[in-house]
């Protein structure tokens, strides 16, 4: 007892924060004009191929290959990111500001669908301008930084690039439901953690607001099964060991 005891007291001792995530955010490159948007993720060198679908039409039109207003920066001054709407140092502590201007926008109520070609880990949604809106997935979101708000304990974050607000994520139901909804001017980072290669959620009709996609990286592959000897392999083990026994005798 006093050797589990020990040793739980040297895990607590040792333990350190979570390691702070690099998130690997999407180089969003091509718009079919209507619903759909290509682009990819560079996970260390492997290339993830995302696709978002909605079944309404975007409006605006998406910003892509780094063109276009940073809508990423704080309160309309600059990046920080310290002080950021994106950023958290808290218990899923997240490094970096969505890469470039690339933004995904849309403005009408909708059902939404993000696919990787290979399975990810811990899937980031950085969102911008929110307003009356909610966002409603089927799987845990984990709120980790808003603007204008203290999420991570931290401090309280920098305005994005429209103001601040108020946000929440919050289980609403037995069945698993999450909803992401503020009011003001939410600019801010959610987490989904697992491993995905689809993921689907739904928001409602506001002028317009935007978002980006980013993971931790790719899963990695589930080690090899060992296969377990048949009964008549175990069987015939145990005879041929205990006709050596009684020949021992």
């Amino acid at each position: 007892m006093k050797k589990l005891l020990m040793a739980a007291v040297v895990a607590a001792v040792t333990a350190g924060p979570a390691a702070a995530v690099n998130v690997n955010w999407a180089d969003w490159q091509s718009w079919n004009g209507t619903t759909t948007v290509n682009g990819v993720l560079d996970d260390n060198g492997t290339t993830v191929n995302v696709q978002f679908t909605s079944t309404a039409n975007l409006t605006p039109a998406p910003q892509l290959n780094g063109l276009g207003t940073d809508y990423w920066q704080n309160f309309r001054s600059g990046r920080n990111a310290a002080t950021s709407a994106y950023t958290n140092v808290g218990g899923n502590p997240v490094n970096n500001i969505p890469t470039g201007t690339d933004i995904i926008r849309m403005a009408s109520a909708s059902s939404y669908t993000l696919t990787f070609d290979q399975l990810v880990s811990d899937v980031y949604l950085s969102f911008v301008s929110l307003n009356g809106n909610a966002w409603t997935f089927s799987t845990q979101a984990v709120l980790l930084s808003v603007g204008g708000m203290n999420v991570d304990g931290n401090g309280t974050d920098d305005n994005g690039y429209w103001g601040g607000s108020t946000t929440t994520a919050v289980s609403v139901n037995a069945a698993g439901q999450w909803v992401l909804s503020g009011n003001g001017e939410p600019h801010g980072t959610l987490l989904l953690p697992g491993s995905f290669s689809q993921i689907t959620w739904t928001g409602l009709s506001e002028n317009w607001h935007g978002f980006t996609v980013g993971v931790k990286g790719v899963t990695p592959p589930a080690p090899p099964t060992v296969p377990v000897p048949a009964a008549g392999l175990l069987l015939a083990g145990g005879l041929a060991l205990l006709s050596r026994l009684r020949r021992a005798r």
